[in-house]
């Protein structure tokens, strides 16, 4: 009856395997030579890949259910990891960061659960993100009130306009000879007019000394 049973709930693919076989023992002999080699190539394979998955850049929440997927595929593989044996891969992987909480974790007379182990590596975590950035907020402080006081794009297009405009700008005529761009002290008309007074003026001179001789 057994062996009609097995029979019955075996596939098409599978049923070839175990053509002519007449008991129940043989049947299951002749499947576990055949898919038995998958399923430990399979243990084996999982298993691997959960000893080298490293946190790396995850998070704490991301890399643990990675692992905790790979630890449940091993147990529907006839594989099952103790909780013991799942925390010490957890903690050789997880990173130097997290050694203060694994040394606490590992005081523990019982392996944690999984559910502890999560929140207490979330609870470090959260503490590592909060004491580096503290540091970054308090450099980004102290150069915002040291940084020198520089003029702005604005006020250094004001200053040059009115330096131009101060350095162009035209001159009144002059006083002398009436004409703009220089002044009364540096036109050449000054001397010219000062030696025609002083030879107007030398003639009346003489005129008076006569008149009075």
């Amino acid at each position: 009856m057994l062996h009609s049973w097995i029979l019955s709930s075996l596939s098409e693919e599978i049923f070839p395997y175990v053509i002519g076989l007449s008991s129940s023992y043989e049947v299951w002999q002749a499947l576990s030579q055949a898919f038995g080699s998958v399923s430990q190539n399979r243990q084996l394979q999982l298993h691997i890949e959960l000893q080298e998955l490293k946190k790396n850049d995850l998070s704490v929440s991301a890399y643990l259910q990675r692992a905790k997927a790979l630890a449940d595929e091993l147990n529907a593989a006839s594989r099952p990891l103790a909780p013991a044996e799942f925390n010490a891969i957890i903690y050789r992987n997880i990173g130097r960061d997290y050694h203060a909480i694994i040394t606490a974790l590992n005081l523990r007379s019982e392996p944690v659960s999984f559910h502890e182990l999560h929140g207490q590596l979330i609870a470090h975590e959260i503490l590592l993100k909060s004491s580096t950035d503290l540091p970054q907020a308090n450099m980004v402080t102290c150069q915002s009130n040291y940084a020198p006081l520089l003029p702005t794009s604005s006020q250094n297009n004001n200053h040059k306009k009115s330096s131009n405009w101060n350095g162009n700008r035209p001159r009144g005529p002059c006083q002398i000879c009436g004409y703009i761009n220089h002044t009364a002290d540096r036109c050449r008309r000054r001397y010219s007019r000062y030696k025609s007074h002083n030879q107007n003026a030398t003639p009346h001179a003489n005129y008076s000394s006569a008149g009075h001789s």
